[in-house]
């Protein structure tokens, strides 16, 4: 098996695209470390310009793209060009990994409200931002940011406002002063969709920089277009959700590659699914044969009065992740924020949640995480 890795370390986009202070480097290293150990052969410093060229020239019999959403969205606006100070949220921050950004203005304004957009506020605040405001253009319900991205923002002092659209950036000399928003009002129906909005006033914000972090989209200007693969209507490939193979066979795609941004969990399941399928493919063997889709649990009772683990139900609430102190983490890009817990908090945690005997199935459609 080989890995082509355009960096001079394997990671790609968990290297560069997420702040060190939610995954330190030596974390990354040592997971990765597990799976180069097994025989796996990487290429650094590997530039893929054509996947046609790839397949005719190095003979693979299977092949898996995971290659991200590398490319971050733009905002037309009046203004948008007219300073240096207004940065694409996933470039932003490879710059920041990178070193090539160490610093940013006092007043920073994050436009957007998912998980980009939470990492981009709170790396602000390491480089010396003092006032950091995410601004939102709908209500808190319909944001795309994890509950536990907002809530740690948040402790972090960044503000979140919400309801305001975005509609100008205010560019005086070339130099950014501020960005002109809608201020907006909603109605939020009984089946909880929301309407188009309507602008009911004006609001000006300064600022010294601006980090867009709109969305995210793939780049795959080095997939020829007439090899077999069919793209739908957001240039994304169309892919088997089961066997995550594309329409010309033996090429796999997975992760935010194959659907768009989404965790990296999505991208660890599809990668798990995508080797099953090019080792079933490579033996030509049914790629729809899967692996049972449930966990069963099984009771190890060991006498009338005696169990092999804990088994009293503990109503207790989930135990809050301990975090690095305020002070602490801003000292450092790369200090790690949530602490783990330790292994007597780990043991109750789990005694807590898993001392049932339900043969529990996991259901993704209703996983809330």
């Amino acid at each position: 098996m080989h890995i082509f890795e355009a960096l001079d370390k394997p990671g790609g986009l968990m290297r560069t695209n997420i702040p060190q202070f939610r995954l330190p480097p030596k974390v990354l290293d040592e997971e990765i470390g597990y799976i180069v150990d097994m025989g796996v052969q990487v290429h650094y410093g590997q530039r893929i310009d054509s996947l046609a060229g790839l397949l005719e020239n190095e003979g693979f019999d299977a092949v898996f793209v995971g290659t991200g959403a590398p490319k971050g969205k733009e905002l037309s606006l009046p203004g948008r060009h007219d300073s240096a100070r207004i940065h694409i949220g996933i470039q932003w921050l490879e710059s920041v990994a990178f070193e090539h950004t160490k610093k940013i203005g006092e007043r920073v304004l994050i436009i957007g409200v998912g998980n980009t957009a939470m990492d981009c506020c709170r790396s602000a605040l390491r480089l010396g931002a003092s006032d950091v405001k995410v601004m939102a253009r709908k209500p808190r319900q319909f944001f795309k940011a994890s509950a536990w991205e907002l809530d740690d923002a948040e402790e972090e002092s960044v503000e979140i406002i919400v309801n305001h659209s975005h509609k100008a950036f205010v560019v005086e000399q070339g130099v950014l002063k501020g960005m002109l928003f809608d201020e907006m009002e909603y109605q939020v129906d009984d089946s909880g969709g929301i309407d188009r909005g309507r602008a009911i006033g004006e609001t000006f914000i300064e600022c010294d920089d601006v980090i867009l972090a709109i969305g995210q989209e793939n780049a795959f200007d080095w997939i020829e277009r007439d090899i077999g693969i069919e793209f739908n209507d957001w240039d994304c490939p169309v892919v088997d959700e089961q066997t995550m193979m594309c329409s010309r066979d033996g090429i796999f795609f997975g992760g935010d590659a194959a659907f768009g941004p989404k965790n990296i969990i999505w991208g660890v399941a599809h990668g798990h699914a995508a080797a099953i399928s090019m080792h079933q493919y490579c033996q030509g063997m049914d790629l729809t044969d899967r692996p049972a889709d449930q966990l069963h649990m099984s009771a190890q009772k060991m006498g009338i009065h005696e169990w092999s683990y804990s088994n009293n139900y503990d109503p207790a609430e989930r135990r809050l992740m301990p975090h690095v102190g305020l002070q602490e983490r801003f000292k450092k890009l790369d200090i790690e924020v949530e602490l783990g817990f330790d292994e007597q908090q780990t043991m109750a945690e789990v005694e807590r949640c898993l001392n049932c005997d339900i043969q529990t199935v996991f259901n993704a459609p209703a996983c809330i995480e």
